[in-house]
């Protein structure tokens, strides 16, 4: 009986040590939902504030990728060689000439090149006067090309009939053209929409005499409106009329214009000191690029800042040879092998969702053109240097010895300081609307 009375005492005890842990309990949980209310509230405000303000948008970029190539010339060794002419057939096919390099072109969104010479206007011819199969154009466009630029010391070897059989070809087959035009009511120029950005293309030739004639040749009434021709003895005129042409290009929406400048003295690696105070007029007009051509070798690169400091311009002064039969053996006098190299310029553009524009890359991408002589005929070859030292894997042309390597280092001899200068400089701005915006992350 004694152990019965001890039961009651007992549970009495479990019970005061049961709602003892209860009490614990709840005052332990107290807190933590007082902090989860608090942790709620702060998040209801949170949306409240984010609610009020207004959304920003992730800034979206769009670029535009231009390759621009150098001079080419059909030089009679060109068309009369039996690689290119059937005779049986009395047709000719230029392409091969291009198999190596064409993926260069088309690695672009938008590729120009010179050419030297007419289509028509009477029989072919390789020098002093240039009249080239219109194959060539077929074979260009095939391999990638997108722009002829026309306006060069050979664009009137044809006369007035040249010119128009030039344009007509080209029209006939979809390429665009610059330098020359069709008819007065034509656009001096061109503007191109790239991947949603408008860009101005526009190319110019110099006049080889006082008066307005090219190679020679005087220019035609008929003519002579169609051409875009520069005077070295009335530069004034010049200004006027391209710094006009390039206000109408923007108002036209132009967001970025480039200039091709056929000009300088032949076989001359530097720049003459009209083509310095030509280029920095252009700078100050306000054009973001100029890329020269005629002097059948490299000349320098160089970045420009307009007079009053609002913005910079890259030129490269000359890019040489992109195709002909200019060899050293031939022009040793004239240079020492820099007629066989050329160089592309590979311009990125780019444009944010807010309206900022740049020039976000540069790159000079050399060539050399191989040449390989069998039976009497030529054998040509345009071969990008950029990776030479896998070249003879790639094309299986066995004797290409130093010759690729030997074509950088004069490359490099003109053109690598400016080159430096103009990547060390990248981004160039075009346009600046607002900055950049970068939005908040909340979490």
């Amino acid at each position: 009986m004694k152990a019965n009375k001890k039961h009651p005492i007992l549970r009495s005890l479990l019970w005061i040590i049961f709602l003892s842990i209860m009490i614990l309990a709840c005052l332990a949980v107290i807190p933590d939902l007082e902090n989860r209310k608090q942790q709620e509230v702060e998040i209801i405000n949170n949306e409240e504030i984010n609610e009020k303000q207004p959304s920003v948008k992730e800034v979206e970029y769009t670029t535009a990728k231009i390759l621009v190539a150098g001079d080419i010339m059909i030089h009679s060794p060109i068309y009369n060689s039996t690689y290119y002419h059937d005779t049986s057939t009395d047709t000719y096919d230029f392409s091969e000439i291009f198999k190596y390099i064409k993926e260069d072109y088309n690695s672009a969104d938008y590729t120009l090149c010179t050419f030297e010479g007419s289509l028509g206007g009477g029989d072919l011819c390789g020098y002093p006067f240039f009249i080239t199969p219109k194959i060539i154009m077929t074979n260009l466009k095939d391999s990638g090309i997108d722009c002829i630029n026309l306006g060069s010391n050979h664009a009137y070897d044809g006369f007035d009939q040249g010119i128009q059989d030039t344009v007509n070809e080209l029209d006939s087959i979809g390429l665009d053209y610059i330098g020359i035009r069709k008819d007065t009511d034509t656009k001096p120029y061109l503007i191109k929409e790239i991947n949603g950005i408008k860009i101005g293309f526009i190319d110019y030739v110099y006049e080889s005499n006082s008066y307005k004639a090219l190679n020679g040749l005087t220019i035609s009434n008929k003519s002579s409106p169609l051409i875009n021709s520069f005077n070295y003895y009335h530069l004034d005129s010049f200004y006027d009329e391209i710094e006009a042409r390039y206000k109408e290009m923007r108002m036209d929406g132009a967001e970025a214009c480039l200039i091709i400048m056929h000009w300088g003295n032949e076989y001359q690696m530097i720049e003459s000191d009209i083509q310095d105070t030509m280029a920095q007029k252009l700078c100050d007009i306000g054009f973001n690029g100029i890329i020269g051509s005629h002097p059948h070798v490299e000349q320098p690169v160089d970045l420009l800042t307009s007079t009053d400091g609002s913005h910079q311009t890259f030129v490269a002064y000359a890019i040489g040879n992109h195709l002909s039969n200019q060899r050293y053996e031939y022009l040793s006098n004239e240079a020492n092998g820099q007629t066989e190299d050329g160089c592309m310029v590979n311009i990125t553009i780019t444009k944010d969702s807010n309206g900022n524009i740049s020039i976000t890359d540069l790159d000079f991408i050399y060539t050399w053109v191989y040449m390989q002589t069998t039976n009497g005929s030529n054998e040509y070859f345009i071969l990008p240097l950029d990776d030479y030292k896998t070249l003879e894997k790639k094309t299986g042309i066995e004797d290409l010895g130093t010759d690729p390597r030997d074509s950088i280092q004069r490359s490099d001899a003109i053109m690598k300081k400016g080159i430096m200068k103009v990547q060390s400089a990248l981004p160039i701005a075009i346009s600046k609307k607002q900055p950049a915006i970068v939005p908040n992350k909340i979490g």
